[in-house]
């Protein structure tokens, strides 16, 4: 989920526009981090998981760790990914959904252009 729409979700009266195209490009974002990196970009790592019990905690935690940007390091992957592509994933999962690529300009992106 963007961080714009948990942002609506939370506090719907200050951001009543949550879901825009950039949503979608987020999304975007997210399914090639997963399909270069074969795991979730925003999960938590295993001593994260086995400290956390809660599941109201575990929530709370994915949420913060969407609205902060920081998902895991690409550098541990295998094959490693090139830099068009990791700098492709950094262009899509853009906090602020202004500075998040469009439609367009991702598909001109060198590591789409081949």
């Amino acid at each position: 989920m963007a961080p714009e729409v948990i942002f609506c979700a939370l506090r719907p009266k200050e951001n009543p526009n949550g879901y825009t195209p950039a949503v979608d490009m987020w999304s975007i974002g997210v399914l090639l981090y997963v399909m270069l990196c074969r795991r979730l970009p925003f999960d938590a790592d295993a001593a994260e998981r086995a400290a956390t019990t809660d599941e109201r905690e575990a929530e709370r935690s994915l949420r913060a760790r969407i609205m902060s940007g920081k998902f895991r390091s690409m550098h541990d992957v295998s094959p490693p990914l090139s830099g068009d592509a990791k700098d492709l994933i950094q262009m899509l999962l853009q906090v602020n959904p202004k500075k998040r690529l469009d439609v367009d300009k991702a598909l001109a992106h060198p590591f789409m252009r081949g």
